[in-house]
């Protein structure tokens, strides 16, 4: 089941952004340049920064630290977008960023992974451990294409977009769920071998993502909602894919325990963030003029 459930309910999910992007969504990247490009060196260059630094500051085993490099690697969660309207965030400026990190993460993934393997555990042989080719396929067919499906269907049926929206994302939630349990469910035993072990490690990770989202969104003069949104991106992940990757792909159910544990952290955090988020008024409503 966590062959063939996981990668098809990853591609539903991904077709289900995609369904609700629209190309009117990337004017954040003419109206906000700078928010856009902190987000995404956030995501592309300080998490993965980070996962290194915590996995050898905690000394993880190989297989853990390559683990939390995996979660940190991955796009933006597929809630992020959700959380982000809850918290009061920017919802278009959220919505590019995981656009963008997705489309991304076909080559920054596969990169950072090879890094991480060498840097943790260099008697591992690439070719044999790490499948470059595989991993960019995995990519590309579980999120960066099902996203674009859902994106060509809103430019060319709109109406029916709209219509599909709503039950399309409560049902990605509903599998996103069942991802999280099957992957529970199928190495439980392994989790509660390494909680003590990893779980700190993931827990520091968690705070230091949503720790740099902040700063970075400080640092370069963005303002409270877009700050928050960079929080909210930067920490909460596409664990899905990272449990894709690392228990399939890869092969190695190791893997996956640091992308399981930080279900547990992000979800947390995202309450956290939320009732940060909520002591800010509400974004006016704006009447279209004719």
């Amino acid at each position: 089941m966590t062959s063939i459930f996981i990668p098809l309910g990853l591609a539903f999910i991904m077709g289900a952004v995609g369904l609700g992007l629209g190309w009117r969504d990337f004017g954040a990247l003419r109206h906000q340049p700078l928010a856009v490009a902190a987000g995404l060196a956030g995501q592309m260059l300080l998490l993965p920064a980070a996962a290194f630094l915590i996995a050898w500051a905690f000394a993880l085993p190989p297989l853990a630290a390559i683990g939390l490099v995996l979660v940190a690697c991955v796009p933006g969660g597929v809630t992020s977008n959700f959380i982000t309207v809850l918290a009061r965030g920017d919802a278009a400026l959220s919505v590019v960023l995981t656009a963008l990190s997705t489309t991304l993460g076909v080559v920054t993934i596969p990169l950072v992974l090879a890094l991480a393997v060498v840097v943790f555990d260099g008697a591992l042989g690439l070719p044999d451990r790490l499948p470059l080719f595989d991993t960019v396929r995995a990519v590309l067919l579980v999120t960066a294409i099902p996203m674009g499906v859902g994106m060509t269907l809103r430019a060319l049926q709109p109406r029916l977009a709209d219509a599909l929206l709503v039950p399309a994302r409560q049902l990605a939630t509903l599998v996103f769920a069942l991802i999280v349990v099957l992957a529970f469910s199928g190495d439980w035993a392994v989790v509660e071998t390494h909680w003590l072990s990893v779980g700190p490690a993931v827990l520091a990770f968690n705070l230091a993502a949503i720790s740099l989202g902040f700063a970075l969104g400080r640092l370069t003069g963005l303002g409270a909602r877009a700050t928050i949104t960079l929080g909210v991106e930067c920490g909460l992940q596409n664990v899905a894919l990272a449990l894709f990757l690392g228990g399939t792909v890869l092969g190695a159910p190791a893997l996956m325990v640091p992308a399981i544990l930080y279900v547990i952290a992000m979800n947390a955090s995202a309450l956290a963030l939320i009732a940060h988020g909520r002591r800010l008024e509400p974004q006016p409503v704006r009447i279209r003029r004719r």
